[in-house]
């Protein structure tokens, strides 16, 4: 068993894959760190712990990741990478012209204001959402579209995410890039888990092709290291697709507190190759 890295569950999520890691890891879950009940010690002699569970806010994170600092556990991520991590406007910023483009108005800017923003510069498709969500799991993708530079299909999404999603406060448009398909018809998106600036292990549908039949490997890691170098020294996910030209670009990115691991071996291997 690798004493490298640990791994510490929160709450009730995630209990299958818990059973693989511990296998392989120092695992412990608890349903809360500041309860001194709840025995995380040997967790201590583990170089960096990955939190699994829920997604925390980032004042809860903070404090989480204090506690256990001061316990003399090496959380994965510091409270800035996990910040960057969950925000589509940070982790645009450092990616630059490898996302796609974003266009980011204040919460409590008019419909009117907001659409008046926009020109015929603008690359439409877009896909309206907030900071913390979009509203796709409440009226699906199409009500979060806006096809083109139409009031209409404008106020529909907007009216959409104000009706759905509480308490935000950015709304965020986000150029809808063409993904380039399989003969299955599947979109060529891989998910790639990254750790300090290393890619760990890619996660995706067992129907696609491997990424490095594409190179995308080589693409993922130079995005990885570029961010590492830019401060962005944590672990997460992020997504890339193959454009229909056959170039790469980055679809989204998250912390790797929360968000299903299809294939657990994979990350497994690669936690104990490049750790």
């Amino acid at each position: 068993m690798s004493s490298k890295v640990g791994f510490l569950y929160l709450g009730d999520k995630y209990k299958e894959e818990e059973k693989l890691i511990a296998e392989n890891f120092v695992t412990v879950r608890t349903n809360s760190v500041f309860d001194e009940i709840n025995d995380v010690s040997k967790l201590q002699n583990s170089d960096y712990v990955i939190l699994r569970g829920t997604k925390l806010s980032q004042e809860v994170y903070e404090k989480t990741y204090t506690f256990l600092q001061q316990k003399n556990i090496n959380v994965y991520s510091p409270p800035a990478s996990y910040k960057i991590a969950n925000s589509a406007v940070l982790y645009s910023k450092l990616l630059g012209s490898k996302a796609p483009l974003l266009y980011v108005f204040p919460s409590g800017k008019s419909d009117n204001e907001i659409i008046s923003s926009f020109n015929n510069d603008v690359k439409f498709p877009l896909f309206v959402r907030s900071e913390k969500e979009s509203a796709a799991k409440y009226v699906g993708v199409n009500g979060c579209i806006i096809l083109n530079n139409n009031s209409e299909l404008f106020k529909i999404a907007l009216c959409n995410l104000r009706k759905n999603v509480k308490e935000f406060n950015e709304i965020i448009f986000k150029q809808v890039v063409p993904i380039k398909q399989n003969s299955k018809n599947l979109n060529l998106e891989y998910r790639a888990i990254i750790f300090r600036g290393k890619l760990i292990s890619f996660d995706y549908d067992e129907q696609l092709s491997n990424p490095s039949d594409y190179r995308l490997d080589q693409f993922v890691i130079e995005v990885a290291t570029d961010l590492f170098r830019k401060g962005f020294d944590g672990g997460y996910f992020m997504d890339f697709a193959i454009k229909e030209d056959g170039s790469f670009f980055v679809v989204e990115c998250k912390d790797l507190i929360n968000g299903t691991i299809k294939n657990i071996d994979r990350l497994i291997n690669g936690l104990k190759k490049e750790i």
